[in-house]
C-alpha cells in the first residue's frame, strides 16, 4: 500500500518523471551517478542545451539535486532513488539485466498505474485559469480549492493536499509544447474549471474553450464595489448577506446590458461577447467578489450547485 510519504513523492515527480526519455536518464543516473553532464549527453545522443531542458524538468521534480548538474555535474536525489523503488527500478534488478530499454519499458509500464495516487480521482479535478496579473488571486482560489480536496490545475502549478499539506508542483508543459495546446488539454481533462478575470476583454479564448467543451465554469471578478450602492441593474443578484453579486442577464444576448444602471462586471471591463457565454445558467456562472475572504464561500456555493439556486 502506498504511504503518505510516498503519495507526496508521487505528486511532486509524476509530472517531471512522466516522460520516457527522462525515465531513462534517472535509470542512468541510478547506474552511474554521479555523472558528467557532458557523459550523460553523449549516452543519449543529446545536444546540451536539450539535455539542460530535461534536467531541469527532473530538477523541479526532486529527483535530482539542483546544486551541481548547472556546473556539469548530474547527480540523482534521494527522492529520485525513492520514485524509482516505487517504480520497480533498484540498483539490485538493473545490474542483474544491465538493459536500459528494458527497465524504462518496465518503469514507464509501472507509471501509469500510479496516475490516481498522483492526481487524484478525476472527477475532482479542477483548472484554475488566469494571467500572471492575476497570479495572487489565482493561487489563493487554487489553494482553497485543493484544501477543499481537489487536484488543481494551472498553467503554472498544480495543487494537491497530502498528509494535511498543501503543496504546490511546477507544472511547466513538456518540451515543445505550446501553451496554447496545453491549456486546451488542461481544460478537457478537467470537469469544473475557474476563470479569473483581470485585463478588459481578457482570457476570451479560455471562456470559449470551456463553453464549447460545456465545462462547468465559475468566472470570478475582482471588484470595489461587488453590489453598487445605488442604481444598480436589475438583472444583477446580489447577496448581501456573502458580498458577492451574479451576473443575472435575462436576455439572450448581453447587448441587453448597454442601456442598463451600474454593473459591476463592465465596471471591471469584462466585455460584452465574455458575458454571453456565462448565459447557460446551468453551467457557467459570472460572479462578482471584492475581497480574498469571499472566495471561499463563493466556491462552495458553486461546488454546491447552490448559485443556480439564485436563479429560482
Amino acid at each position: 500500500m502506498t504511504t503518505l510519504n510516498e503519495s507526496e513523492i508521487i505528486f511532486r515527480s509524476y509530472g517531471a518523471i512522466n516522460n520516457k526519455l527522462r525515465i531513462k536518464i534517472m535509470i542512468i543516473l541510478l547506474h552511474k551517478s554521479p555523472i558528467s553532464t557532458m557523459e550523460l549527453a553523449k549516452l543519449l545522443s543529446l545536444h546540451k542545451g536539450a539535455l539542460d531542458q530535461h534536467l531541469s524538468f527532473l530538477e523541479k521534480g526532486t529527483l535530482i539535486k539542483s546544486d551541481s548538474w548547472r556546473r556539469g555535474r548530474c547527480e540523482i536525489a534521494e527522492n529520485g532513488v525513492r520514485m524509482l523503488q516505487i517504480l520497480g527500478i533498484t540498483k539490485d534488478l538493473f545490474e542483474a539485466s544491465s538493459n536500459y530499454g528494458q527497465m524504462k519499458k518496465l518503469a514507464y509500464s509501472n507509471l501509469k498505474k500510479f496516475r490516481q495516487i498522483a492526481l487524484g480521482k478525476r472527477e475532482k479535478w479542477i483548472t484554475v485559469l488566469g494571467a500572471f496579473d492575476t497570479w495572487p488571486y489565482m493561487d489563493y482560489t487554487s489553494a482553497i480549492l485543493a484544501e477543499l480536496g481537489f487536484t488543481v490545475f494551472t498553467g503554472r502549478f498544480n495543487y494537491r493536499k497530502i498528509n494535511q499539506i498543501i503543496i504546490s508542483q511546477d507544472a511547466t508543459p513538456d518540451l515543445g509544447r505550446r501553451m496554447g495546446d496545453f491549456l486546451q488539454e488542461m481544460i478537457k481533462q478537467c470537469r469544473r474549471a475557474v476563470i479569473v478575470y483581470s485585463v478588459s476583454a481578457g482570457h476570451y479564448v479560455e471562456t470559449d474553450w470551456c463553453s464549447r467543451l460545456r465545462k462547468e465554469t465559475l468566472g470570478l471578478v475582482f471588484v470595489r464595489d461587488t453590489i453598487p450602492p445605488s442604481d444598480y441593474c436589475s438583472d444583477l443578484i446580489p447577496d448581501f448577506e456573502r458580498n458577492f453579486s451574479i451576473c443575472g442577464c435575462k436576455g439572450e444576448t448581453s447587448w441587453n446590458c448597454i442601456a442598463k444602471a451600474q454593473c459591476p462586471f463592465k465596471k471591471q471591463g469584462i466585455s460584452y461577447n465574455i458575458i454571453e457565454y456565462f448565459l447557460e445558467r446551468n453551467r457557467m456562472f459570472l460572479v462578482a467578489v471584492s475581497r480574498m475572504s469571499d472566495v471561499k464561500e463563493v466556491l462552495q456555493y458553486w461546488l454546491e450547485s447552490k448559485l443556480a439556486n439564485k436563479f429560482r
